[in-house]
């Protein structure tokens, strides 16, 4: 939620999302719309997610063959600094290219690549829209790297396998930073920041029909994400736009669902390690800080800072009162139990609620 002081100290909260969709002839279709996008077979995802806030895109989607092509630009906000009352925020844009690929029935294969530019130049110059990223073919990295290199460039790939009948391996590789010969070298250099998702997912197991499980792993190195210049990171209002960590962790994430008629049953367990930063140094974990303040160039790795390993247990039960919105009423129990080498943290609560779960709303990290 975005939320705004009020002179006599209250605050509003607005959300609003939705697209316009146009068909272009048999291949083609528009969306312009402010809302989120997700690419991905996991229940997270390291190239774009749908955890931060709505924002305002323009998509342009291709389908030919086997072949899914999308174009996706995108205005972001950084609400750290308010430029003034009839600006606004700081604005940066991406453009970023996911083209999917159908092997076979049972193989698909993905191709992400995505560039970050701020709406002003290092000298504070308005800049606004790069005219040279908009254009539509992928992989923009020789682009970026023929004007100098002042912006942030992502790549990545997405792969799922079907296994029979009712079984999903998928992963995927995100690339921001790395330097072949330092990779090779293990010592564990600040700017090899490659980062990985493994999965597996299943449906009706055991010929037990309704019932689902999927469990995943995310490895996300320090400083992952994060760019000199702070505005440029892979970020917008202060969350990321992959991982809802950030960076400088390890995640196993895992849930069994459970389904019959109209009563939904539900259990999800996380446990996860990351580092977190303590007071005026830079360990990696917050992609809003320059990378520029990094502790060190060498010896990284995940955990360092403080670290911090949180165990996370969800149940719950639902009953959908009308399909049509997803209108259900819920209630569940949820343990949370945060800890450190000086300090243990644990939150237990019950909740029950009238819900439609139209949107994906992130508490579990």
């Amino acid at each position: 939620m975005i939320h705004t002081r009020l002179d006599n100290g209250g605050f509003d909260y607005s959300n609003a999302s939705g697209y316009l969709s146009v068909k272009a002839g048999k291949y083609f279709n528009f969306q312009l719309g402010h809302g989120k996008n997700f690419y991905g077979d996991g229940y997270r995802s390291l190239l774009l997610s749908d955890n931060s806030f709505n924002n305002l895109f323009f998509k342009l989607t291709t389908n030919v063959w086997h072949i899914k092509y999308e174009v996706l630009y995108n205005q972001y906000i950084d609400i750290r600094e308010r430029k003034s009352y009839e600006v606004g925020f700081s604005r940066k844009y991406t453009t970023t290219h996911y083209l999917s690929w159908a092997i076979s029935k049972r193989v698909n294969l993905s191709f992400f690549d995505a560039i970050v530019w701020s709406a002003t130049d290092s000298a504070g110059n308005y800049r606004g829209v790069d005219l040279q990223y908009l254009n539509p073919v992928i992989f923009m990295r020789p682009v970026e790297f023929s004007i100098g290199s002042p912006d942030n460039a992502l790549l990545g790939m997405n792969l799922s396998v079907i296994v029979g009948n009712h079984n999903v391996f998928y992963g995927q590789l995100a690339l921001d930073e790395f330097t072949f010969k330092e990779v090779i070298a293990g010592t564990g250099y600040w700017a090899n920041k490659q980062s990985f998702q493994l999965g597996f997912k299943t449906y009706d197991p055991f010929g037990l029909k309704n019932l689902y499980f999927q469990t995943e792993y995310n490895w996300v190195p320090p400083y992952m994400y994060s760019h000199r210049t702070a505005i440029k990171n892979y970020g917008h209002y202060n969350q990321p736009l992959a991982h809802p960590y950030g960076a400088n962790f390890w995640e196993s994430v895992s849930f069994i669902r459970y389904n019959y008629k109209r009563f939904y049953f539900n259990y999800q367990f996380i446990c996860s390690i990351y580092g977190e930063d303590p007071e005026g140094l830079n360990y990696g974990k917050d992609i809003y800080k320059s990378y520029n303040t990094r502790v060190s160039d060498y010896g990284n790795y995940i955990g360092q800072g403080i670290e911090t390993r949180l165990l996370y247990n969800k149940i719950s039960a639902s009953y959908l009162l009308n399909p049509s919105y997803n209108l259900n009423f819920t209630i569940g129990y949820v343990n949370r139990s945060l800890k450190t080498d000086t300090n243990t943290e644990t939150t237990n609560y019950f909740f029950i609620g009238l819900r439609t779960s139209l949107d994906n709303f992130y508490y579990d990290f």
